[in-house]
């Protein structure tokens, strides 16, 4: 099947969410787009010799998408087929594809390594620091996912990649090896849209006034 030939970004209306306690106002959500990727034929033609030169597995166009509140969804799409992720494999493939938007010289939300792949304990020191904070707040659950660790990342990826052969995308799009974990793609064929909080101002009479942005 042919590649749309529009931006592979679609997302939906943003999320109303309880706002966290002494916010004094109702938290919402925004979609923020980390690089998009555009899916055009010429696009593609011109990728292949990324593919070739760098060793690739895929010249498919991906998208990772989701958030942190409960009602967020998230999920992973392929060349336009959606695949829902659990939140443990939502974190890691958050990680996996800001590592390689960053590789390209793309906007990230967070530091990642400028390496080839990413090891296994630095998605850990990434996941911890970083994104766990958050859906523990926003889940209303500190104990969620107390203690990850590389085995966790390696039985989330290898899940993954059984998950994407059975549907009939090469498994290597998330490719392994001694050094750790990468998507096999061309930089500009992956984008990253996370939902991300925005505080609406406060009523006027509420506790604290009214909050940030």
């Amino acid at each position: 099947m042919p590649p749309p030939s529009r931006p592979l970004v679609a997302v939906a209306a943003s999320a109303p969410a309880p706002g966290p306690a002494g916010s004094g106002g109702m938290r919402l959500w925004q979609p923020v787009i980390y690089q998009v990727a555009e899916a055009s034929q010429a696009l593609l033609w011109g990728n292949w010799h990324i593919i070739r030169d760098r060793h690739l597995a895929s010249n498919a166009l991906v998208m990772v998408e989701g958030g942190s509140a409960p009602s967020h969804s998230r999920n992973l799409m392929v060349n336009g087929a959606y695949r829902p992720l659990g939140v443990r494999a939502w974190l890691v493939v958050c990680v996996l594809a800001a590592h390689r938007i960053a590789s390209g010289g793309g906007p990230v939300p967070f530091f990642v390594p400028n390496s080839h792949f990413i090891s296994a304990d630095e998605i850990v020191f990434l996941v911890n620091g970083t994104l766990l904070p958050e859906i523990r707040r926003d889940f209303g659950n500190p104990a969620f996912w107390t203690a990850p660790g590389p085995d966790d990342v390696h039985n989330e990826v290898y899940d993954l990649r059984n998950q994407l052969g059975k549907s009939g995308v090469n498994p290597n799009l998330v490719e392994t090896s001694r050094q750790g974990f990468r998507f096999s793609l061309p930089p500009p064929n992956i984008a990253l849209v996370c939902w991300e909080p925005v505080v609406s101002p406060a009523p006027p009479n509420a506790p604290g006034g009214s909050a940030a942005c």
